[in-house]
């Protein structure tokens, strides 16, 4: 058991780099959001399948109540992709990011509403410290500021973001990872598409320019990266795993950095200490309980 709860806190962290770079790429994509995440979906969804059909992993899900919980998950997935590279547009790597990670907050809150689960107070603690964590590191702005509709189209991105993963938690049992995130992307797929065709900046011209960031986007960001984390979810709380996930801006900043040349304030650097001493804390309680129910 100790084997394998080492191999999903592994996985996790791979997930967490890998989806660390989507703030990096989501600015150096030159297109809308809705036509990024159409061709992102686009080039993931081969990949999936063919990852589902080498793993024989089951295809078809006939149960109408899963499929209903999946399609609600991929519209929400779709809508927190929307909203999170608008966000970045707005902003930087590091504003949009850390937005984005108050999710684990609103997961904390809203997750023994959906699943019917008691509340743990030291989890809704550590989930607040995150948040205090995060809070630092967001650099003063004016109410007038492009950045505060970043940081305000960020956080609703993560309180829908918070809620399609509790889904996700919700309908993971017995399903393949590798399957419910095939699904979800042919979702958004169908969503996004009268999107595509109704959008004037549209050009192929622009989809070629882009090739590098959108072909890492779709492999690494999305079918490598969430596919884990889908996988990850059987294994986690919902909460916990949301607030280890917030080394997500650490990651993404480090990103933005050689990538962008963002570099990160002093108050980046204090608030990420913050979230890490946050991430030891709830990586030590996840492996008691472990221990403890061996």
């Amino acid at each position: 058991m100790k084997s394998n709860n080492s191999n999903s806190f592994a996985l996790l962290t791979l997930a967490i780099i890998l989806m660390s770079t989507s703030g990096a790429m989501g600015r150096m994509i030159s297109l809308s959001p809705a036509v990024a995440i159409w061709i992102r979906c686009l080039l993931a969804v081969p990949i999936l399948l063919v990852v589902v059909l080498v793993r024989r992993k089951k295809l078809i899900i006939k149960d109408r109540k899963v499929l209903k919980w999946i399609t609600l998950s991929g519209i929400l997935l779709g809508l927190h992709w929307v909203t999170y590279f608008r966000s970045l547009h707005l902003s930087t790597v590091s504003i949009g990011m850390l937005a984005l990670f108050t999710y684990p907050v609103f997961t904390a809150i809203l997750e023994p509403f959906i699943l019917k689960t008691k509340f743990d107070v030291r989890s809704i603690l550590l989930a607040v410290l995150a948040f205090a964590g995060i809070a630092i590191m967001v650099p003063s702005f004016s109410l007038e500021d492009k950045y505060t509709l970043g940081i305000v189209i960020g956080l609703i991105s993560a309180v829908v973001y918070a809620v399609r993963n509790i889904l996700v938690k919700k309908i993971s049992y017995g399903q393949s990872g590798v399957t419910l995130m095939l699904y979800q992307l042919v979702v958004v797929l169908l969503l996004f598409w009268p999107l595509l065709l109704s959008d004037p900046t549209f050009s192929f011209g622009k989809v070629i320019a882009n090739w590098e960031a959108l072909l890492f986007l779709s492999v690494f960001t999305t079918a490598v990266a969430h596919t884990l984390l889908v996988i990850c979810i059987k294994q986690f709380n919902v909460t916990t795993l949301s607030t280890l996930t917030t080394t997500g801006p650490i990651f993404g900043s480090i990103f933005g950095y050689f990538l962008l040349d963002e570099v990160p304030s002093c108050r980046t650097m204090i608030g990420g200490a913050v979230i890490l001493l946050v991430v030891v804390l709830e990586s030590i309680r996840h492996f008691s309980r472990k221990v403890d129910a061996n």
